[in-house]
């Protein structure tokens, strides 16, 4: 690359606007770059750049005695690279202060702010910016009002104009207003911004599943799954792509981790697919599951299958009779002798009746003789 219109020297007053500008050519189209003593300039509210068909111009907005120095453009392409310089100084202020220009105080400006960022806990939080100023500035950086102090996980570095704050592993006690504070003998400024450090975030994943079931109308069912994430999942039920809304009919609890769908009495409009969504900031799963309702038959009265008989035993030895009835719903029995009901008999504990109702055994018979009925009911 070659300038076909190189940097001049300028003298220039104080708050006016500066324009440097070159114009290069160069095959293929050189890269541009400006410097101020040597560090890299970055475009900002204060420094615009401007690069355009082989014209390259720095517009610094308002001129301070901290922006005097040297300024160099750098031209660079695959050929090479080649520079042109100019000195920048504040026209008349080493003879009507009687001091050397590089002595004059001048206040630090920042070239660039810092920035609010958003980290996840556990990630590098890092901030940085630009500061000028004669001497150069002092330092210090504050977290919520404290000044924060270089640790084993935080690094404060300044190298020439830059200035950095770099926290190594983010936590959520990170979390708050970031202030630096930029001061030297001709004043102070500061810039600030907030640093938010959120908590790790993983997708809903499901621990145990939702799993198909058959059942009978009027039966109570409970239907459950274990669901884990960060941020905690929310869990929404859906009975064919339609939500279930937590009622006395249906029932939406949660323990722990896990999720509970509870249908107190089951009908077969009940029946279809189940569905559990869970959601979080980090994504969405879902599974699904057949929920089958077994119609139950028409009711009908008791009908004995199997009826009692007569029997003829010795004293003192053990008998059972037993009997089976059909009907719906499902019969119960009553046991009697005598017509009496077994249980109003002194001596009841001599009589045994199965569980399933339909056995009487180990029933005792002394010197008497006696009738037994077996009586089965339903609600029909």
């Amino acid at each position: 690359p070659i300038f076909t219109e190189a940097l001049r020297d300028q003298q220039v007053k104080e708050g006016t606007k500066v324009v440097l500008s070159v114009k290069f050519s160069g095959e293929p189209a050189p890269q541009i770059k400006w410097l101020r003593n040597d560090g890299q300039i970055i475009p900002s509210s204060s420094f615009k750049i401007v690069v355009d068909h082989g014209y390259s111009a720095l517009e610094i907005k308002e001129f301070f005695p901290e922006d005097a120095g040297l300024y160099t453009v750098v031209a660079r392409n695959l050929g090479g690279e080649t520079r042109t310089s100019c000195h920048l100084d504040i026209e008349g202020l080493s003879l009507s202060s009687g001091i050397p220009g590089s002595q004059v105080p001048c206040k630090p400006k920042f070239v660039d702010f810092l920035q609010n960022k958003d980290v996840q806990e556990g990630s590098r939080a890092h901030f940085k910016f630009h500061v000028s100023g004669k001497p150069v500035p002092e330092i210090t950086w504050y977290k919520n009002g404290v000044e924060v102090r270089p640790d084993k996980n935080h690094d404060i570095i300044k190298k020439e104009a830059l200035v950095q704050l770099i926290i190594r592993h983010a936590t959520q006690e990170d979390t708050g207003r970031y202030v630096c504070v930029a001061k030297n003998e001709g004043g102070q400024v500061q810039s600030s911004a907030q640093l938010n450090v959120k908590a790790p975030q993983e997708p809903p994943r499901f621990l145990d599943r939702l799993q198909s079931t058959s059942v009978r109308e009027g039966d109570t069912v409970k239907l459950s799954v274990r669901v884990t994430g960060k941020p905690e999942p929310e869990v929404t039920w859906f009975r064919q792509g339609q939500q279930i809304m937590n009622t006395k009919d249906f029932q939406i609890s949660k323990s722990g981790d896990e999720h509970i769908l509870l249908i107190p009495e089951v009908f077969g409009e009940d029946q279809g697919k189940i569905t559990v969504k869970a959601t979080n900031s980090a994504g969405q799963s879902q599974c699904t599951a057949d929920l089958n309702v077994e119609a139950l038959p028409n009711p009908f009265p008791p009908e004995f299958s199997v009826p009692l008989s007569d029997q003829v035993i010795q004293e003192g030895n053990p008998v059972s009779f037993m009997t089976e009835a059909s009907g719906f719903p499902y019969p119960q029995y009553i046991w009697q002798k005598d017509g009496r009901a077994l249980d109003s008999y002194k001596d009841c504990s001599r009589y045994n009746v199965e569980q399933n109702g339909s056995r009487l055994v180990n029933l005792w018979i002394g010197w008497m003789v006696a009738r037994f009925w077996s009586c089965p009911f339903n609600t029909y």
